[in-house]
């Protein structure tokens, strides 16, 4: 029979340890700023390919061919890319919320910035090399010579579907994805300059920085997308309402730009803009982008579903200008443009 053990007063008991209590699940993250980064400029550079092979659309007829383009390629762009990176298009990109109060102050903005981001533009067509200037004048000189239905589909695309889809894709899917992970500003200012780029325009890059600058905040500021598409289609209805609406719309070309009156009427506008924004700004504070936030990840089957419906889409607008763009307004100016001449989103000096 084995001995008992003496206990030993300086030997410890280990105790089990305590049962722990369930704790949450650690909440749901985004992937690292790198990885988001990449994913907007890729997805940019697609929908900037996109783009470009849909300009055939516009050597057809031009003023569909840019509704089409509008619709088929940027609007489509920026709600697919949205499901493909698990996240819900019309929440995301800002369009399932209307702020109608907002919106109306937008337009505001966009009537008051219209001297400056004129006064921007003039000014770089004085400075940039005569070439590039006579190619911007020569799509004005092409929009001019539209015919009286012609220029109704163009205010339509350039004035409504434009801002429409630009805006879907630029400031609801692009800066939304940036502002993740980067600070506001540089999202601001990454998108207007990735805006401003496709266009493809020496002489309105710099105004469409400015005017990216101020459709971003419209929609940082306000959670919404309307703001943003309110600034952009005033700008575009009003630029094209004055080409449209002067007696002699093609004499300030020739004229010399007038440096003084333009940057008087400029810093003007540029205040007038300031205000307003400032006061958006205190109006949409504390308006999130989103509700509830999901985190970005990718969705093979959401983009694929897209793509395709986008891909059919763009295929339909392709065969009806092929077979009837031809009896469509907008088709005598097949015979003026020149392959270069279309604009890539917008009617001159419009965004």
């Amino acid at each position: 029979m084995d001995e008992a053990t003496p206990f030993n007063g300086s030997d410890t008991v280990e105790l089990p340890p305590p049962p722990q209590p369930d704790l949450p699940p650690p909440p749901p993250q985004d992937p690292p700023r790198g990885t988001v980064v990449f994913l907007a400029i890729a997805g940019f550079f697609a929908c900037f390919s996109f783009f470009v092979a849909a300009t055939s659309l516009q050597l057809l007829n031009l003023p569909f061919g840019l509704l089409a383009t509008s619709l088929v390629v940027f609007a489509a762009a920026g709600l697919v890319f949205s499901a493909a990176l698990n996240q819900p298009p019309a929440r995301f990109t800002g369009l399932a919320r209307l702020r109608p109060g907002m919106t109306l102050l937008a337009v505001l903005v966009g009537v008051a910035n219209l001297p400056l981001a004129n006064f921007l533009m003039g000014a770089m067509r004085e400075m940039l090399p005569q070439d590039w200037a006579e190619q911007s004048d020569a799509t004005t000189r092409l929009l001019v010579a539209a015919r009286p239905a012609t220029r109704v589909v163009l205010v339509l695309a350039a004035g409504i579907a434009a801002p429409i889809g630009e805006e879907l894709f630029f400031r609801g899917w692009l800066q939304t994805v940036l502002l993740r992970r980067v600070h506001a500003i540089t999202g601001v200012l990454l998108t207007a300059t990735l805006f401003s780029l496709t266009h493809l325009d020496p002489v309105g890059f710099v105004a469409r920085v400015e005017l990216g600058v101020v459709f971003g905040l419209a929609r940082l500021w306000t959670g919404a997308l309307w703001p943003a598409v309110a600034v952009h289609a005033v700008h575009n209805l009003a630029s094209t309402a004055l080409l449209y609406l002067s007696p002699e719309p093609l004499a300030e070309l020739e004229e010399p730009f007038p440096w003084r009156e333009a940057a008087v009427a400029g810093g003007a506008s540029l205040a007038c803009t300031l205000v307003l924004l400032a006061i958006l700004r205190r109006g949409g504070r504390g308006k999130a982008l989103q509700d509830t936030f999901v985190p970005l990840r990718i969705d093979s089957a959401a983009g694929a579903r897209g793509l395709a419906l986008a891909f059919a889409a763009a295929s339909c607008a392709v065969a009806l200008l092929a077979g009837f763009g031809s009896r469509l307004p907008g088709a005598e100016l097949n015979s003026l443009a020149r392959p270069e001449s279309p604009g890539p989103a917008g009617a001159p000096s419009t965004p």
